[in-house]
């Protein structure tokens, strides 16, 4: 086979994302250290952190991840409607808010 090797992946190259501590808040998987991080990009992260929490939050209450339905939830973030969704087959979730520019993602 040719083509470019690919790199190999160490630990520290992978992030897994759990509940905000005191601890977590001073490290990010992406950015680096909170000192190094814009104070646009830590509002992302801190939207983003809120949003999975609210969604996480709601699939333990509710049921399963692993159906192909969408749920709306009011954004813990500010008054617009949190829609997700997670996979059948992986149980990865896709969600994004309503209001421009809030939070977005797809695991």
């Amino acid at each position: 086979m040719t083509g470019k090797k690919l790199p190999t992946l160490t630990a520290d190259d992978i992030v897994s994302v759990q509940p905000m501590t005191e601890k977590s808040k001073v490290l990010d998987f992406k950015y680096g250290p909170r000192e190094m991080m814009t104070d646009e990009e830590k509002s992302a992260m801190e939207r983003f952190s809120k949003a999975v929490q609210a969604v996480n939050e709601f699939f333990r209450h509710s049921g399963s991840r692993y159906r192909d339905d969408t749920y709306h939830i009011p954004c813990p973030n500010c008054d617009g409607t949190l829609n997700f969704g997670g996979n059948s087959y992986n149980g990865h979730v896709r969600a994004f808010c309503t209001t421009d520019g809030c939070c977005s993602w797809i695991e």
